[in-house]
């Protein structure tokens, strides 16, 4: 669909004049010819291999990525549960074993939709995994390839700009971090950037096909907000585009129509998803504080040139705000100057064009250091939904390294004989070299200008460091040393740099020298972020072995990695995600003496509170030293229960004030939102209810009445819920109802029911009929491009 695009026309006077202007002295130019895309592709392959070599080929059954991050913590229990269940021919729509029950398949971070995903169908966790992480890591750079040659640059040039993407900071770094879903949905990124311009150059069915398809990839991927910041990306590029387009009506039609088929074609996560996240603690936008937090640090845009200046992680712990993982804009610093150089000298449309996108984006990045913010949260919808601003640096770097390309294109049409930009490499290269002598020199006075700066970042609420007992008291020496030593590197190769930069004024293949330093920078750079941990630190067998000696129907809280509970089928009150049903999380700040107005998805401390017997907790697990300390919590309810007094309370606080009455017992009462019908008659007579079968979607319960009652089933509440009645039941009609404000209970009538309770959210079932019916169109439509091609050829 694309090869033809790049493919150079023989015979043309125009080609021949373009061609021309590429000579390089003795080195002619290369097009980027399908043979010279495919062994792109297959270099790009080998370097991916070669970095990610000791995880892909490990003897031991090790995973990429830091211990303790969200692979370790979240990413291996999710995608063992899910696949688990898909392998058993179960799309699991609901996850029993976490927050007391909660959307499973809604919580885009599943992905189980996602085609590549389907490794985890063939192959044990670990191994997708790492094979997920290394596939998305060569599409990142395929991508960037095709984009970057869409300008019709060098070869070289659209190369360099690949190895720069699959190995920043801002994308490289969230393998070390662990955050999957991050690198999978922006490896799309390049190509739908790449649909756009051929969408504005030459509006066609191909580029429509392509771009819908990277749509729909990215919404299948599992990160919806670097999608949603792709499409803000995409709004303002297509908003500076189109002036200078002449059909601008058709083309912005296309361009919207990408989206809106794209939108179909994963509509069945997207909406299903949007469902979940409504019943969330992110339902309805979060607070201004939260959605503040994670913007980019002003101070951090050093690290363009000093990427470890506060710390690398590796061999010194970050000390700035945030976190270095989304808090870096570091492409090499060959790769930031030749940057530079594309925006002064290269191409007037391109550089114009990729400088005002790199300008928007960062200052979007910055969030709420800047005033933009409070204009973005309180008016442009979908900014009030996320937290993490800075992850607009994703996008930022895309059109900084075309940008990187083009300065790369321009040195290799003709020599960088600029006296200006040289001379400004060496006095960077200059002024980095003093900065390191006065850093050292200040940090080793305990007033001195180093140690206020330090301490002023340290101290901020958004440094995470001292939480972690780090700061010892020689931490800011250190730090300045480690801070003076990276200042050092960075001018030894602003230094190296320059050098090869006047010999290229008279060897002008010393330019594939600049090409050379530029991608061995960022390759060690990303080399040093290669870790891994054994696979088996994800799992916990002295808690397993201590739940197999005291089996049962009830919850327990493991705080210290909870979603590990999906791996052994056990089951949780709390869990480790991003989006927690906001009803759950408000009860949970309830009982922990906290304000439910403050929910949030992270959990500090858990009190014995005698309401948590609601959820069924009887055992916590608190971790002390190389010891774990466990407290067993006195009658935890069952999962069935048949009462006949209730309350009404209609909002939340009546709700947990009539609950937190002196005398309240949940075994005999239950405070529902609205009348129960049939209305239970308190008669001393209950009856019985049981289990008759479980799934993730679905609970199947028999019960006999001698008078009415409601059901009161402990696991979570979510609109998604239904009753249904089965052959034999009594009562025609089944209510599911909130109860105790997070749990679910049904009225029933005197006489025997058998009920089938089943999660079956209405937008799971429109959103898969729409991607059905716009999957078979799209297909349609690619099968009509193909035979319309053959015609051509």
């Amino acid at each position: 669909m694309i090869m033809k695009h790049y493919s150079v026309r023989k015979n043309k006077k125009s080609d021949k004049s373009r061609l021309e202007g590429y000579r390089l002295g003795s080195v002619p130019f290369v097009s980027n010819s399908r043979a010279t895309i495919a062994i792109s592709a297959v270099l790009i392959i080998i370097l991916t291999v070669l970095m990610l070599a000791g995880s892909i080929f490990a003897s031991k059954d090790v995973i990429i990525s830091r211990n303790r991050g969200d692979i370790c913590l979240h990413y291996v229990h999710l995608r063992e549960f899910g696949f688990r269940e898909l392998r058993n021919g179960n799309l699991a729509l609901w996850n029993p074993y976490v927050f007391s029950g909660s959307p499973f398949f809604g919580f885009f971070q599943s992905a189980l939709l996602y085609p590549p995903n389907w490794l985890h169908l063939i192959l044990s966790v670990s191994r997708a995994i790492n094979l997920l992480v290394a596939v998305h890591i060569i599409l990142a750079g395929l991508f960037m390839y095709l984009w970057v040659a869409h300008r019709r640059l060098h070869p070289g040039a659209c190369f360099l700009s690949a190895i720069l993407w699959m190995f920043s900071a801002p994308l490289f770094m969230h393998v070390y971090a662990g955050h999957l879903p991050v690198i999978c949905v922006m490896a799309w990124a390049p190509l739908v950037l790449l649909a756009i311009d051929g969408m504005f150059d030459k509006p066609s069915l191909s580029w429509f096909l392509l771009g819908a398809f990277a749509i729909a990839m990215q919404g299948l991927a599992g990160f919806p907000q670097c999608m949603f910041y792709t499409l803000v990306a995409v709004v303002f590029y297509s908003g500076i585009r189109i002036i200078k387009t002449e059909k601008r009506l058709i083309t912005g039609l296309c361009v919207i129509g990408m989206y809106v088929a794209g939108g179909a074609l994963s509509a069945v996560q997207i909406l299903t998803g949007l469902q979940a996240a409504a019943e969330s603690i992110r339902g309805g936008g979060v607070k201004y504080d939260y959605a503040a937090m994670f913007s980019f640090p002003p101070e951090n845009l050093i690290t363009l040139l000093v990427p470890g200046f506060f710390g690398n992680m590796i061999k010194f712990p970050y000390w700035g705000r945030c976190f270095l993982w989304e808090m870096s804009l570091y492409i090499g610093v060959s790769g930031f100057f030749l940057a530079i150089y594309g925006a002064v000298f290269g191409d007037k449309q391109v550089r114009r064009l990729s400088l005002a996108m790199m300008f928007i984006l960062i200052v979007l990045a910055l969030g709420s250091h800047t005033p933009l913010f409070n204009i973005l949260y309180y008016w442009v919808p979908g900014f009030s939904s996320f937290r993490g601003m800075s992850k607009f640096i994703l996008q930022a770097t895309l059109f900084t390294i075309m940008l990187a390309g083009v300065g790369f294109d321009r040195m290799l049409k003709k020599p960088p004989e600029r006296r200006a930009f040289v001379a400004s490499v060496l006095c960077v290269g200059l002024i980095l070299g003093i900065l390191a002598f006065f850093i050292r020199t200040s940090a080793a006075n305990p007033n001195g200008l180093w140690k206020r700066f330090s301490t002023a970042i340290t101290s901020s609420a958004e440094c995470y460091v001292g939480r972690h007992g780090i700061l010892e008291s020689d931490f800011f020496l250190q730090a300045g040393n480690f801070a003076s030593e990276s200042l050092v590197i960075s001018a030894g190769v602003c230094l190296l740099l320059f050098v090869l930069l006047v010999i290229a004024k008279k060897e002008r293949r010393a330019v594939y020298a600049i090409g050379m330093l530029t991608a061995v920078e960022i390759l060690v750079f990303a080399r040093t972020l290669c870790v891994s941990f054994d696979s088996k630190l994800a799992d916990n067998p002295s808690l397993s072995a201590f739940l197999a000696k005291n089996p049962g129907d009830y919850r327990i809280l493991w705080p210290d990695n909870p979603n590990h509970a999906m791996c052994v089928g056990r089951y949780d009150v709390w869990g480790y995600d991003a989006l927690v049903l906001r009803r759950y999380a408000e009860f949970i700040a309830f009982i922990n003496g906290k304000d439910p107005d403050e929910a949030k998805a992270e959990i500090r401390s858990f009190s014995t509170h005698p309401l948590a017997s609601l959820i069924r907790c009887r055992y916590i697990f608190i971790p002390q030293g190389g010891a774990v300390q466990v407290f067993e919590l006195p009658n935890p309810l069952p999962l069935l229960n048949l009462v006949q007094d209730w309350k009404v309370a209609t909002n939340r606080d009546d709700v947990l004030a009539k609950m937190s009455e002196k005398g309240f017992d949940p075994r005999k009462t239950v405070v529902l939102e609205s009348e129960p019908y049939p209305k239970p008659v308190p008669s001393g007579r209950i009856g019985k209810a049981r289990l008759l079968k479980r799934s993730t979607d679905e609970l199947v319960v028999e019960a006999e009445l001698p008078d009415p009652a409601i059901l009161l089933i402990t696991d979570a509440y979510s609109r998604g819920w239904r009753a249904k009645p089965l052959p034999g039941s009594d009562q025609r009609r089944y209510n599911l109802m909130p109860a105790d404000y997070i749990l679910r209970a049904i009225p029933l009538s005197a006489g025997h029911h058998k009920i089938k309770i089943e999660y079956a959210p209405s937008a799971f079932t429109t959103g898969k009929w729409i991607s059905i019916v716009s999957s078979i169109i799209y297909l349609f439509a690619v099968a009509v491009y193909a035979r319309r091609s053959r015609k051509l050829i």
